[in-house]
């Protein structure tokens, strides 16, 4: 389990992987609505 802090780092980290940059992580997003495979997500952040 993750204590406060990096609760608050993960989320930010996460936030700035999907909502700003996922592009700069090789991430593609659905253009519909956003969202992407969770394999590929854990892919791109390990």
């Amino acid at each position: 389990m993750l204590d406060a802090k990096a609760e608050v780092s993960l989320s930010k980290f996460l936030t700035k992987v999907l909502r700003h940059t996922p592009e700069q992580y090789g991430l593609m997003l659905d253009p519909e609505d956003g969202s992407c495979l969770l394999e590929e997500l854990l892919d791109t952040i390990t």
